[in-house]
């Protein structure tokens, strides 16, 4: 496959007291996450955040697949395919009652860029696997996580260290949710004009740089 257009409705939403639908977004090629009108670019995905949010799905993955209960009820592992995920919405934000973001290399959201937990998830969040203990390096990577359930969690299996992944977080970036993990194994820059509110927050990373202004002495 050469190319891919995602531009019309998908109906997860659930009866009530339902689970809602899942959907998983898996391609080893790079993906952007932009808003409406943002022009294709050549040997990448582009995804509107408006239009994935329309979708209604209660758990969105974006960058890889799952596959449910490999590791008990209630657990998914996640293979992850894609190597390059930039989060580019400024003013059309990405929403759902779990929204996850997983990449291989890179994780960047773009100055501006706008991902928040509406809704609520139809019972406890999956508690999700990385990687295979058997496979070295198979775990690296990075992964944004923001749900609706507060004990939401994630494991890796396989990590090496050094290794090249790094989540960036741009400045005026906003992420919204009762729980948010920031997980990268190799590095994490998170400026200091970005914003994080959440009831439950969870920083995993091998190596952490927040950029502060006039931060003083410490």
């Amino acid at each position: 496959t050469q190319a891919m257009s995602l531009r019309g409705d998908v109906y997860g939403y659930s009866h009530a007291g339902g689970r809602g639908g899942v959907i998983d977004v898996s391609t080893p090629i790079d993906i952007v996450i932009a808003g409406p009108g943002a022009e294709d670019q050549p040997g990448k995905l582009v995804l509107d955040s408006s239009l994935v949010s329309r979708w209604g799905a209660e758990s969105i993955l974006i960058g890889g697949s799952r596959t449910f209960g490999t590791n008990g009820p209630g657990s998914a592992t996640v293979k992850v395919v894609t190597s390059s995920i930039t989060v580019d919405n400024a003013g059309a934000p990405l929403t759902g009652p779990e929204i996850i973001l997983a990449a291989t290399r890179s994780l960047t959201l773009a100055p501006g860029s706008q991902i928040e937990q509406q809704g609520s998830l139809g019972g406890k969040a999956d508690f999700l696997f990385f990687g295979d203990p058997a496979v070295p390096g198979s775990g690296n990577g990075t992964m944004l996580r923001v749900s609706s359930d507060e004990t939401a969690e994630i494991h890796r299996f396989g990590v090496t260290q050094p290794g090249e992944p790094v989540m960036t977080i741009g400045s005026g970036a906003s992420i919204k949710g009762a729980s948010i993990i920031l997980d990268s194994t190799h590095a994490t820059s998170l400026d200091a004009n970005a914003s994080i509110l959440g009831d439950a927050i969870s920083l995993h990373s091998g190596q952490i740089s927040i950029q502060l202004d006039n931060p003083g002495e410490l």
